[in-house]
């Protein structure tokens, strides 16, 4: 698969994607705060969430901008097969931010054939899809890495 890499930050990025973990409502409410401060920069943002189960949660907001799909939404294989999560791959962001703290197929999926021109994600020891891996060490804390994402795509001079 061929993309235009590019560095972004919150300073260059028009437009952001969003993969997050959307089984619990902890995490959920985690991301929906993450997209609303990314959207607070003027940037564009669409998200898809993760439920690592048959059926969607009903704590679900309707949001604009944010879908979601399950295991029932996965081909025999483990690949998503919803129209939306093709269309979410082939949107060329300027950033994609994978803020699942498991490794999911499926998540894995989308952010290894994203277009988007730089990937962010937690740095992992068999990944090398990401364009900007965030070392949290063993932490599995989520607050902390989202911090660390805050932090590091503000900090981050495009110029």
């Amino acid at each position: 698969m061929n993309r235009i890499k590019a560095s972004h930050s919150f300073n260059t990025a028009k437009t952001c994607g969003v993969v997050f973990n959307a089984t619990n409502k902890d995490i959920y409410e985690k991301a929906r705060r993450l997209i609303a401060y990314i959207h607070d920069h003027d940037i564009k943002v669409d998200a898809v969430g993760y439920v690592h189960k048959r059926e969607l949660m009903n704590f679900f907001l309707p949001q604009k901008n944010i879908d979601y799909f399950s295991r029932s939404n996965l081909n025999i294989i483990g690949i998503p097969n919803n129209p939306y999560i093709k269309d979410f791959i082939n949107k060329k962001f300027d950033l994609l931010i994978d803020i699942c703290m498991d490794e999911y197929f499926p998540v894995e999926y989308i952010v290894s054939l994203s277009k988007a021109t730089c990937k962010v994600g937690r740095q992992l020891p068999c990944c090398d899809y990401y364009d900007l891996m965030i070392n949290i060490g063993t932490s599995n804390d989520l607050d902390y890495f989202i911090s660390q994402i805050k932090y590091y795509l503000s900090i981050i001079n495009d110029k």
